[in-house]
């Protein structure tokens, strides 16, 4: 059983409009690395998009969370602020799978085909630290920029379409 977090209900869309805002800076931030590409500027966009990937799912829970209860206290499960594995498969549910997939063996010609590379838990960690695995050093990931661009505008779309149905939700409570 996994413990959870006891926050106000009147204290939910604090969250959420925090959660908003970091997503929309990770997003411009992963915009900015790959309008000026430097040396490990791919990798870095990638993990500043799985960061608004995560938080993405946050802002998803909260806004549930904030449509169940009218008053008082709502349970958050605790694994929404430290397990990135369960951030990620809640937001996989929210955006175009497709995206998800910053390179598709499958759609490479058949003398380019390596491997498939999905966002992962530890692909952030791949993207953000070098490591010494299997006799070799490791830093980063393949990948195709333009998907990496698919991927950002998927989180954008889908924290915009939240962003609606709770701006719709309010206007139907005032009615």
């Amino acid at each position: 059983m996994s413990r959870t977090r006891i926050i106000p209900v009147d204290r939910l869309q604090e969250g959420m409009n925090l959660c908003a805002r970091n997503i929309r800076g990770y997003l411009q931030d992963v915009q900015k690395l790959l309008d000026n590409p430097h040396d490990c500027s791919d990798w870095h966009a990638v993990m500043l998009a799985i960061f608004a990937f995560e938080e993405l799912a946050k802002f998803a829970q909260l806004k549930e969370a904030k449509a169940r209860a009218a008053t008082g206290n709502v349970e958050i499960d605790d694994q929404l602020f430290s397990k990135h594995k369960y951030k990620q498969e809640l937001a996989g549910k929210l955006i175009d799978k497709k995206s998800l997939k910053l390179i598709d063996k499958t759609s490479l010609e058949p003398s380019f085909r390596g491997e498939t590379v999905t966002i992962t838990p530890s692909l952030r960690l791949d993207c953000a630290f070098v490591d010494w695995e299997n006799d070799q050093w490791t830093h980063g990931t393949p990948l195709i920029p333009n998907n990496l661009r698919k991927f950002k505008e998927s989180i954008a779309q889908a924290l915009c379409s939240l962003e609606t149905e709770n701006h719709n939700a309010h206007q139907r409570i005032a009615i």
